[in-house]
């Protein structure tokens, strides 16, 4: 009739969480050798274990037909706390080479952290996270596992796979995966939507944007950059059709733009510099307070006549196009050009 203090185990054990509502997640806990203290009524207070296995499945969420994923999470050292009110979890801190495991999604770092009232996990030493669309590494991660929202800080470097369902374009590459540098990256709508901020840095193959915040948006075909933009174009080359190889002894021709702002939409292929604009080419430089660039579009398909790219004004019609990123440009205000 006596309350319980505290358990230990002597050897392996396992630990469950039996919901007692719907809307409980089911937790499964096994570790090497296990700690537990008691509050009042028998009320799991604090939870200690070495070498411990999570798992977890959480109840389906309002609106969807399947239950999520489980979320399994591996750890050399787990310290977890209880609400006393709800005896549910309310802190789970894993640390020295934790796992995480949930659908596709994976996760690695020194310390981890679960907040289980925001529902969010905070990676904290060599954070890396991956999936199906990409991986991202940095200082700091922090996982909201209601939405899939992601933020990651200090010396982020994020790879996003392209998106095949979207159209080819000028600067949003289908073809290329999408390489980016900054101190802070934020992931949001399932990785459809980036924000890179402070100095960021994007690019695809020779293709190089920089500024202080760059933000994609794939749901609306839509790239901005806010501060100190430098934008760097390849001017891409069609193989040689004649010879079946590429002209030997051309040296790489890049469009550079110095610009305070830039947004460019995919729907148009337009980018437009803002804010005191430069854009130099070999030969070339051309000043004005704003640089309208027209941008081909990325011709997979040479036949397709949905695909066909820009024609600039000075193309004859039936050219065959180069396959330039550029097309053509307009410079507004104040325009100076040295040619």
């Amino acid at each position: 009739g006596d309350e319980l203090d505290s358990v230990e185990t002597g050897a392996p054990g396992s630990l469950e969480f039996v919901p007692t509502v719907a809307t409980q997640p089911h937790r499964f806990l096994t570790g090497d050798r296990m700690w537990i203290t008691y509050g009042e009524h028998n009320q799991i207070r604090s939870y200690r274990s070495t070498n411990v296995t999570t798992k977890t499945l959480n109840p389906k969420q309002a609106g969807k037909t399947e239950p999520p994923p489980p979320v399994l999470t591996w750890s050399r050292n787990l310290d977890a706390t209880f609400d006393p009110k709800t005896n549910d979890l309310a802190h789970l801190d894993q640390k020295d080479d934790f796992r995480y495991e949930s659908g596709d999604r994976r996760a690695t770092a020194n310390h981890a952290e679960l907040d289980q009232a925001k529902n969010v996990i905070t990676l904290n030493g060599g954070a890396r996270v991956w999936d199906s669309t990409g991986s991202t590494s940095a200082g700091r991660i922090i996982m909201n596992q209601n939405d899939s929202d992601m933020i990651a800080e200090g010396e982020v470097n994020s790879i996003r796979l392209p998106d095949k369902k979207v159209q080819p374009s000028g600067m949003l590459s289908s073809e290329e995966p999408l390489h980016a540098r900054a101190k802070r990256m934020e992931s949001h709508d399932s990785n459809q939507r980036l924000i890179y901020q402070g100095d960021a840095v994007a690019w695809q193959g020779a293709d190089r944007l920089q500024a202080t915040a760059i933000e994609i948006d794939r749901d609306e075909s839509t790239l901005k950059a806010h501060e100190n933009v430098v934008s760097e174009l390849l001017d891409k080359k069609d193989e040689d059709k004649t010879q079946g190889a590429k002209k030997a002894g051309q040296a790489p021709v890049f469009t550079v733009v110095h610009a305070a702002d830039m947004i460019y939409t995919d729907e148009d292929h337009i980018a437009r510099y803002t804010g005191g604009a430069t854009l130099k080419r070999p030969d070339l430089s051309v000043k004005g307070q704003e640089v309208i660039a027209f941008l081909r579009e990325e011709n997979k398909n040479p036949d397709d006549a949905k695909a066909k790219p820009a024609v600039s004004p000075a193309e004859k019609p039936g050219k065959k196009d180069s396959g330039s990123s550029l097309d053509h440009a307009f410079a507004e205000g104040n325009v100076v050009i040295v040619s």
